[in-house]
């Protein structure tokens, strides 16, 4: 099975570089999940200065900041419907 995407160049030039640019998308979206996201709830921040932004806030306050994020991260996929990455 295969499947065609079709450009009307130079008119869909736009589309055309979204849909050629797809892969790298997801690629970027996945890290931001790996590597701003996962370490609030897994292992912790390697980076400096999210260490010491997260230890101005009171115990606990900016991993809960953090996971508001990922909940709407995932929300604003789902309205675009992008299944989890």
């Amino acid at each position: 099975m295969k499947a065609i995407l079709e450009f009307d160049l130079p008119d869909e030039k736009e589309e055309f570089n979204q849909a050629t640019k797809a892969g790298h998308l997801v690629s970027a979206l996945d890290e931001v999940k790996e590597k701003i996201f996962r370490p609030a709830r897994k292992h912790g921040y390697n980076d400096p200065t999210m260490l010491e932004l997260l230890a101005k806030l009171p115990n606990g306050e900016g991993e809960e900041i953090i996971g508001r994020l990922e909940e709407m991260f995932y929300e604003i996929l789902g309205e675009h419907n992008v299944s989890e990455l």
